[in-house]
């Protein structure tokens, strides 16, 4: 009998605020208890504010949906993310968010996606080869790997050019520094911590961590926005944006400034991905009947020759499984807001500078919403998205629903289809995840997996 997804077993009380403290540095997920799964709103008195976890369906659906504008993203989000996301689309409101989303929705229409469809194969085709020079007799961390491809893919897809791979993972471990660093920072700006000098020194070297990843960003957006004012074009999101800010001359973006929007659709958009479909992986190594419907359904639609664009159009029921995935370990596993006035919420008064969580980790796992909430049930969504209004947003919901889903579906689609066309995936004898919250969620201790080549069956 398979096993149930790991799920970090809660306590059964909420923590004491000082034990709260050390709890939420390592993982905000190690601080929920039984009761976060099932409450309509919760509330945390902090030392110099509140804090409220919004799981009611109505006041989310009127945050994201209905005001958005009321419930701005929290300012402590952009200031954590300041050094390495500058003042990108993912931190910033108002008609600044607004000037910037006009610049990059362009860059993913759907035409759009279908041009890079062939750049983001031959990223996948990379990954393959990396991956027939392991050692396969012996279990594999697979999470590096999807992290490498995904950066791959959206290195290529932005500005034409593939990212080296020594550079590559010098960049993904100042990331990974970067994510284990910020939990800390966040949890001393939320307790009110003076902004003193051991706290500037540890943030030095997050900051440190922030330059790397930018310098290999900036050098390449330097050149292409100099090319393209001497005429170059390409068919690229990076073009499509310098395009949309020609055409338009009141989008007076800087280098920098457009440099900020590539590096947060850089981080976001390969570290989102890789982290579902290593969960992805995880829940297919878990069910191998599962596992074993997809490939026969991936036989179906291309057994032999390269995957198309029109290919990916025929994985019914393997988008179903990673939708699946996306519910039970949404990337993204909160969103901070704040309200841009006093209000009052299920009849709390909430003030500007208190936090307001809304959290997909909770809402999607909630038994209010979905039957056996804690299963692994992709048939779920054989007719869409099942759930109440606002139950499953991996993706965010409303106006700043991500500009890259699409996006991450096909990519989602051809590497799944490409691994398991290839290779049967089993977990390693004994192996458990340890699921962690930072940024995004992950496991805190890889994800090892035996990849089994199929043709040798």
């Amino acid at each position: 009998m398979s096993r149930c997804p790991v799920f970090p077993k809660p306590a059964k009380k909420r923590a004491p605020l000082y034990k709260m403290f050390f709890k939420k540095s390592r993982s905000w997920m190690d601080a929920l208890y039984a009761r976060s799964y099932k409450m309509k709103m919760g509330e945390i008195q902090l030392p110099t504010s509140k804090l409220f976890m919004v799981n009611d369906l109505k006041e989310v659906k009127k945050m994201m949906i209905e005001q958005p504008d009321n419930y701005p993203k929290h300012d402590i989000l952009g200031e954590i993310l300041q050094p390495l996301l500058g003042e990108s689309i993912f931190t910033t409101n108002g008609e600044t968010w607004r000037k910037q989303r006009d610049l990059l929705i362009p860059g993913f229409k759907q035409n759009n996606i279908d041009k890079v469809f062939s750049r983001m194969f031959d990223a996948v085709e990379e990954m393959s080869l990396r991956l027939q020079k392991l050692d396969l007799t012996q279990a594999v961390d697979i999470e590096p790997e999807m992290t490498l491809v995904t950066a791959d893919i959206i290195f290529r897809a932005i500005m034409s050019s593939s990212i080296e791979e020594d550079e590559a993972r010098e960049v993904l471990a100042a990331f990974s520094e970067y994510q284990r660093k910020s939990p800390f920072i966040t949890i001393l700006r939320m307790f009110g911590v003076p902004n003193n000098f051991l706290l500037k020194r540890y943030d030095r070297s997050r900051i440190a961590d922030a330059k790397v990843i930018r310098r290999a960003i900036e050098k390449v957006v330097d050149v292409r926005y100099r090319a393209f004012q001497m005429g170059e074009r390409k068919d690229d999101i990076l073009n499509a944006m310098l395009e949309t800010q020609q055409a338009n001359p009141e989008m007076n973006f800087s280098v920098e400034e457009i440099s900020d929007q590539i590096v947060m659709l850089f981080l976001a958009g390969h570290e989102t991905s890789a982290a579902a479909l290593t969960w992805t992986l995880y829940l297919l190594a878990l069910y191998p009947d599962e596992q074993e419907k997809a490939y026969q359904e991936i036989m179906q639609v291309n057994s032999q020759d390269e995957f198309t664009f029109k290919d990916m159009k025929g994985f019914s029921y393997l988008k179903q499984v990673f939708m699946e995935s996306l519910r039970l370990y949404p990337p993204v596993g909160f969103f901070a807001r704040q309200s841009a006035d006093h209000t009052v919420m299920r009849d709390k008064p909430i003030k500007p500078e208190d936090a307001i969580i809304i959290a997909p980790w909770l809402i999607q796992r909630n038994e209010n919403n979905w039957e056996k909430p804690n299963d692994f049930c992709p048939y779920r969504f054989d007719q869409g998205d099942p759930s109440p209004r606002g139950a499953y947003l991996p993706f965010g919901m409303g106006q700043r629903v991500c500009i890259g889903m699409s996006f991450a579906m096909q990519e989602a689609m051809l590497i799944l289809a490409t691994l398991l066309r290839k290779y049967r995936f089993e977990l390693k004898d004994g192996f458990e995840p340890e699921p962690v919250g930072k940024i995004t969620i992950r496991s805190e201790n890889g994800m090892w997996v035996k990849v089994i080549p199929r043709e040798k069956e």
